[in-house]
C-alpha cells in the first residue's frame, strides 16, 4: 500500500470546507457569563473568541473609549442633580462642606453597593439607597432626597455588573419610597411609618 499524499490533502481540504468556521454565535448585547456563574466549556470558548476578536481589532478592551463611555454616562446622570440644586439649594454651592457631603454620600453608596453586590449577588433590595434618601431628607428636604434617590438608582442601575438584574427597579422604588415618606422626623413613631412605607414598597 502506497500512501497518496495528494489525494489525502485534497480530501482533507474538502472535509475542512464542510466544517462551519463559526462554532458559537453571540448576538450583540448578550451576556456570556455573569459573576459567580460556572464557566463551562462553551462559555470558555466564547470568552476566548471574544479575546481573539478584541486582539484582531487592536485592543484588549482597555482603550480610552472603554473609559470615556462610563465616565460620560455617570456625568450625564449626575448633571440633573447638581442642576436641581442650583434651583432649590443654590446656597449649597457656596458651602464646601455641603458639596463634600453630597459627593461623599454618593461615593459611599456606590462603594457599599459594590461590596454588597460581591457578598450578596442578585439581592438588589439590600442596596443602601433608601438609607441615603432618609439621611438627605432629614438634613435637607424631601425634594432633594427624592432627587438624590433617583440619581443614585439610575447611577447604580446602569453599572455593567448590575444591569442583568432588577437593580434599577428596586433601587428606584425603595429610594423614592424613603424620600417621600420622610418629611420631618421629630418623633420615633414617624421613623416607624417610614420603615413601613419602604417595606410595603419593596
Amino acid at each position: 500500500i502506497v500512501p497518496d499524499a495528494d489525494e489525502t490533502a485534497r480530501r482533507r481540504e474538502r472535509f475542512r470546507l464542510t466544517v462551519d468556521s463559526i462554532k458559537y454565535a453571540v448576538p450583540v448585547g448578550e451576556r456570556i457569563v455573569a459573576a459567580r456563574e460556572l464557566v463551562s466549556s462553551e462559555v470558555r470558548d466564547k470568552l476566548l473568541g471574544l479575546r481573539d476578536a478584541l486582539r484582531r481589532r487592536g485592543t484588549n478592551g482597555t482603550s480610552a473609549a472603554s473609559f470615556v463611555g462610563p465616565f460620560l454616562y455617570d456625568a450625564l446622570v449626575l448633571a440633573p442633580f447638581w442642576l436641581l440644586l442650583t434651583f432649590y439649594r443654590r446656597e449649597t454651592y457656596a458651602r464646601l462642606r455641603e458639596m463634600g457631603f453630597f459627593a461623599g454620600l454618593f461615593g459611599a453608596v456606590v462603594l457599599l453597593t459594590h461590596g454588597i453586590a460581591d457578598l450578596f449577588p442578585g439581592r438588589p433590595e439590600l442596596l443602601p439607597i433608601p438609607a441615603a434618601a432618609i439621611l438627605v431628607a432629614m438634613l435637607y428636604n424631601g425634594r432633594v432626597a427624592l432627587a438624590s434617590a433617583s440619581t443614585l438608582a439610575i447611577l447604580i442601575g446602569g453599572q455593567w455588573a448590575l444591569r442583568s438584574n432588577e437593580t434599577l427597579f428596586f433601587a428606584l422604588v425603595g429610594g423614592v419610597a424613603a424620600a417621600v415618606s420622610v418629611r420631618v422626623i421629630r418623633r420615633r413613631r414617624r421613623l416607624y411609618v417610614t420603615i413601613g412605607v419602604m417595606t410595603c414598597a419593596y
